[in-house]
């Protein structure tokens, strides 16, 4: 009988051993990163991060526009390219695809595959402090400010809603 108990005992032990060997193994793995910075093309300070149809990361910046990661190499575009700040604040895809950016204050850009769109005041949004985006469902987006409601778009222009719409306040975060 003792040594049927010793025998279960070195085989609990054994079982015991492989596993935990086994699990080591699996934790013990090797993670491999690779860091950008400046001079691969990366533009420094990233406020925002999205993701587009085609797998591209795109990444907002205080300061030095968007800079967008193919998987390879990274590509820059600024105001001089159609944004309408080089500050982005927020960036999200639509369903439809589209790329949409707030600023540090006062507008929104659009890009959709081909050229920046730029909107303001003209197409019924003007915000004072920092905004953020919300897609849609059935496209275009949401954008909520820190201080001056929310905005619709319907495809041409948008729609304030504040505290004179029913919300309990205008700052929304």
């Amino acid at each position: 009988m003792q040594s049927t108990v010793r025998n279960i005992n070195k085989k609990a032990i054994i079982y015991f051993l492989l596993f935990f060997a086994g699990a080591t193994a699996l934790v013990g793995q090797r993670l491999n990163f690779t860091n950008f910075g400046s001079e691969e093309g990366l533009q420094l300070q990233i406020m925002s991060i999205c993701e587009d149809q085609r797998g591209y990361l795109w990444l907002g910046t205080y300061g030095g526009g968007v800079s967008v990661f193919d998987g390879r190499d990274f590509q820059t575009y600024t105001a001089y390219n159609g944004l309408r700040s080089n500050v982005v604040i927020d960036n999200v895809t639509d369903v439809d695809g589209n790329i949409w950016f707030t600023h540090d204050a006062n507008g929104a850009t659009m890009y959709d595959g081909r050229e920046f769109h730029s909107f303001s005041e003209t197409e019924g949004l003007f915000y004072s402090k920092k905004a953020f985006l919300l897609p849609k469902p059935k496209g275009g987006v949401i954008i909520y400010t820190e201080s001056d409601g929310f905005y619709d778009f319907d495809g041409e222009e948008f729609k304030r809603y504040d505290r004179g719409d029913g919300l309990p306040s205008d700052t929304l975060n």
